[in-house]
């Protein structure tokens, strides 16, 4: 989440570091949690919507719709307590 963050904001983690308050980076992990800014989300989920789109769109009527896991490149989800984890670990 950090290097993420870190790289929305055009910044290094050592400046991200340096200059992000304790409180302010509280603020940045909540709002993670429930509004994911990862690469996944930015940038993997939006193109897989539309390819699933597209997909369905032109698929034969007698058959079932594509799932939008068809269209997302194969990442092992992390857990929670992998990401908390992960989040302590980039501080």
């Amino acid at each position: 989440m950090l290097r993420a963050l870190a790289f929305r904001m055009g910044k290094t983690l050592r400046q991200l570091k340096r200059e992000m308050t304790w409180a302010e980076f509280e603020g940045w992990k909540a709002f993670f949690i429930r509004e994911p800014f990862d690469d996944r989300r930015c940038f993997d989920l939006p193109a897989a919507r539309i390819t699933q789109a597209l997909a369905n769109a032109w698929r034969a009527s007698n058959t079932d719709p594509f799932p939008i896991e068809a269209f997302l490149p194969f990442r092992e989800e992390p857990s929670v307590e992998d990401l908390e984890a992960r989040i302590l670990r980039d501080l």
